[in-house]
């Protein structure tokens, strides 16, 4: 069993917004230090009032979006990340609320993807996608606790994953959920076909 969460990785991503602005206020300080004699000093002030200003938009930002998130959790369940052609892969979707909020979509993709090397870069192509809505409009009160299961089914006949230096099929499985006033949360794993 794969677990995962769309919240972390939203988590993640605007806690990274934070890391780099510490980053910048971190670089800014020898380059100002080492300046500070050879240019006006307003020049030093106005550049440490934008680089705070921004690593406080940062960590405000993140607080505002973490407490504006209505889910406790919403996890992600895969039974096995390898299945063979004419197989599924199955999934579950769980989510508890926080708070009342709306789920307004809710859906899970499966892509088999060509990825080729060429002389002017890669280029990909999408062999085969299936797209399951497992929710729309859903209502949770406070501490609903809901379960959205899925089946991704792999076509008989498809190609399995593949990697060369020149040519790879990967195959992927997105999952998408729209929350009402807030907005979207979207995560992306790979999984394996295997040959027959």
């Amino acid at each position: 069993m794969i677990r995962s969460s769309l919240i972390e990785h939203g988590r993640r991503t605007s806690l990274m917004s934070v890391l780099l602005a510490a980053l910048l206020l971190l670089a800014f300080v020898p380059v100002s230090r080492f300046y500070r004699d050879r240019w006006s000093g307003w020049l030093w002030t106005a550049g440490w009032c934008a680089v705070v200003a921004n690593l406080a938009r940062a960590v405000l930002g993140h607080a505002y979006r973490m407490d504006r998130l209505p889910l406790r959790r919403f996890d992600i369940a895969l039974e096995d990340d390898r299945a063979r052609p004419g197989e599924s892969f199955s999934l579950v979707v769980s989510c508890e609320a926080r708070r009342a909020c709306e789920l307004a979509g809710l859906s899970a993709e499966l892509r088999c993807i060509d990825v080729r090397s060429t002389a002017q870069g890669k280029q990909e192509t999408v062999l085969y996608t299936v797209r399951k809505e497992l929710a729309a409009r859903e209502t949770l009160a406070r501490g609903d606790s809901r379960s959205f299961p899925a089946v991704l089914t792999v076509p008989p006949g498809a190609r399995s994953s593949y990697k060369d230096t020149v040519d790879r099929v990967r195959w992927k499985i997105s999952l998408s959920a729209e929350l009402a006033s807030w907005g979207r949360l979207e995560d992306e794993f790979e999984v394996t076909v295997a040959p027959v």
